[in-house]
């Protein structure tokens, strides 16, 4: 238990002392006032919060609840056993948030991110003001979120030949990178995706084949016009291609730049068949 823990029980306990020590008090003032059955009566009373004091000391927070909730039912009018049943009560919660803390530093440290969330989840069912909760949530949250994006384009990395994804994951990127102490499993998967960032950036060389007479046109590039033989870079990905001649039918389909591999044949576009 950690010396914070240590220091609200020892508090809590002497708390419970005081209210030993009153219950003595009254105990004794009755024996010189009352009868013996109001004697009796507080001797009881005193006992009870001698074991639930005994428990508590002891850790066993069930134990002392038990013994203070008996005493408040033999005794409701007593305050010392309301106060005693409150504190025990206290220091149950406040065990079992400490209990909380240290499994999610625990999760932390292991970088299992969604179970550091539900130890934290668990401390603001509870108390939802609990600050170091709602900064390790938070804190935690992020690096899920940001573990499951780096890894959607590392399962699937030829959707980075999509300019609009590509440029998506270098912002998860740029993110990621920022991150100060990022822990291994983040810090491998930065390092993965920009070597796949850097891959897909990269264009490949392509040559192209016609007949001089053909128009030909790549979509999303632009225009090439009529050769025979044309040497141009692309970056991965599928492109769809157009050649167009007067007097013959269009010329169309698509091919796919893979990257960082060479085309093993030049792309040849040419219209042959006649209108």
């Amino acid at each position: 238990m950690s010396q914070g823990s240590l220091t609200k029980k020892s508090l809590i306990i002497l708390s419970l002392l005081g209210l030993l020590s009153q219950s003595h008090a009254m105990a004794g003032q009755m024996a010189a006032e009352t009868s013996g059955t109001s004697i009796e009566t507080e001797s009881s009373l005193v006992r009870y919060l001698s074991a639930g004091l005994q428990a508590l000391d002891q850790g066993n927070f069930e134990t002392a609840i038990t013994s203070f909730q008996a005493a408040v039912k033999a005794y409701p009018q007593s305050p010392q056993a309301r106060e005693a049943l409150l504190m025990a009560e206290t220091a149950l919660s406040h065990s079992i948030i400490t209990q909380l803390k240290e499994q999610a530093q625990i999760a932390e440290a292991k970088e299992a991110w969604r179970e550091a969330i539900r130890s934290y989840d668990s401390v603001l069912e509870r108390d939802p003001h609990i600050h170091f909760a709602l900064v390790g949530k938070k804190r935690a949250h992020e690096r899920a979120e940001l573990i499951d994006s780096l890894s959607s384009y590392l399962e699937q990395p030829q959707r980075l030949a999509a300019r609009a994804v590509l440029n998506e994951a270098r912002l998860v990127l740029g993110i990621a990178k920022d991150l100060k102490d990022p822990g291994a499993k983040l810090a491998r998967l930065t390092e993965r995706l920009e070597g796949a960032i850097n891959t897909y950036s990269l264009p490949v060389p392509v040559v192209l084949s016609s007949d001089g007479e053909t128009e030909v046109t790549i979509y999303k590039v632009g225009t090439m016009g009529k050769f025979t033989n044309k040497n141009m870079d692309l970056r991965p990905g599928t492109y769809v291609v157009v050649g167009s001649r007067e007097g013959y039918r269009d010329h169309r389909f698509q091919f796919t730049v893979k990257a960082g591999q060479k085309l093993k044949s030049p792309i040849d576009i040419r219209c042959k068949e006649k209108i």
